[in-house]
């Protein structure tokens, strides 16, 4: 958590439950007690239990993807690593909500900038169109779903009028400055995202066969533009000299174990957003 950027006001709590998660499933399982209480079953008894594990791995006569973090921890571990995991959401969410305020604000400034280097000929008042005052809104549903507060984005504005009116260095400056450090904020969330993803889904069972066929089908209904997200998953897994290429040759039973995780967790991702969505136009 020491590398947190300047920028994140408070404590960082998705670092610090992040971090808890990676070193909770770093720990090595008490495998003297297991082998112990292994040695002590009947010979035919533990044969019956490692065939029926091996069945339970290999079929597909369970629900596809269940049980599939926590493979081989304690249950004691499996309860806290469920805690931490919603914990880390909970806060990652938290924080994100935080920084959606200042990153609108910012393109909006940025655009109020784009304009008037355009048109550097014309008065600040022509470049910045200022809404009245007067200005009706259409409806409290449109005002709901709106991304900016009208009134909020009157007096973003009215301050980026005056202050390109009186030095647009210093407006170009703040706002570069202001977009460094939220980038670098988003940057560290995304960071320590992937380490927490990466340590999770290490720590996920091997993915069946019949899983790995249903990821292939759900892959290729993603809407186009998730593909290259794909893409960016499978590629972290890739030698360096194999990113070089044009195109990306998928094969998803020569693809590690944490990379198809990976994957499946991305679609579902994608799926339970576009179930949200339609049910807030509903």
């Amino acid at each position: 958590m020491s590398n947190a950027p300047r920028s994140l006001v408070g404590p960082d709590y998705f670092g610090y439950y992040s971090s808890e998660v990676v070193e909770l499933l770093s720990q090595d399982e008490d495998a003297f007690s297991v082998a112990t209480q292994t040695s002590e079953l009947p010979h035919n008894k533990y044969e019956e239990g490692r065939k029926k594990n091996l069945v339970n791995y290999s079929d597909n006569s369970g629900p596809l993807y269940s049980n599939g973090v926590g493979a081989g921890l304690s249950d004691f571990k499996k309860d806290r690593l469920r805690s931490l995991l919603r914990q880390s959401v909970k806060t990652l969410s938290s924080e994100v909500d935080e920084v959606v305020d200042p990153v609108l604000t910012t393109q909006h400034l940025q655009s109020g900038l784009r304009k008037h280097s355009v048109n550097h000929a014309a008065t600040a008042s022509d470049v910045v169109k200022v809404p009245s005052k007067k200005r009706k809104v259409s409806s409290s549903s449109s005002a709901q779903t709106s991304d900016v507060n009208p009134q909020c984005s009157n007096k973003v504005s009215d301050d980026l009028q005056f202050l390109l009116e009186n030095d647009n260095v210093e407006v170009e400056e703040m706002v570069k400055k202001c977009s460094n450090e939220l980038s670098e904020t988003l940057g560290y969330m995304e960071q320590r995202l992937e380490l927490l993803l990466d340590a999770v889904t290490s720590k996920c069972r091997p993915m069946t066969l019949g899983e790995k066929q249903q990821l292939q089908k759900l892959i290729q209904k993603l809407p186009s533009g998730n593909l290259d997200r794909v893409a960016e998953i499978i590629c972290r897994s890739r030698p360096a000299e194999e990113l070089s290429c044009d195109k990306i040759f998928v094969d998803l039973e020569k693809e590690d174990n944490a990379t198809l995780w990976r994957l499946y967790y991305y679609v579902e991702a994608v799926e339970k957003a576009k179930s949200l969505s339609c049910n807030q136009e509903a």
